[in-house]
């Protein structure tokens, strides 16, 4: 299977690139409904590498089966419900669609 480049120049790849420099902590929900928090450390375009609370080995996740992308903060664990079309002001999303 061919991989295609990253293109930075899409608006989703930009916002986790700035997140990743920022350090923010993220919920990421995946096709079965697990959701994993922990901090983004890198992306490719094909995985997401997550560094989970009290581990010091990352674990990658496959883009292909994450569904939502969430920042939240770590100290009080506050995201919103999935339900809710857009996020709050102290927590940002990214939200993909396959079809």
């Amino acid at each position: 299977m061919e991989t295609t480049p990253l293109d930075p120049s899409l608006p989703g790849v930009r916002m986790l690139q700035n997140w990743i420099r920022e350090g923010l902590a993220f919920s990421i929900a995946i096709l079965d409904q697990e959701r994993i928090e922990g901090r983004l450390i890198l992306q490719d375009p094909e995985f997401l590498a997550l560094e989970l609370l009290g581990s010091t080995r990352p674990v990658l996740i496959a883009s292909r089966h994450i569904t939502l992308i969430r920042s939240i903060d770590l100290a009080t664990g506050v995201w919103h419900d999935r339900s809710q079309a857009t996020c709050g002001s102290r927590e940002r999303c990214l939200f993909f669609s396959f079809s």
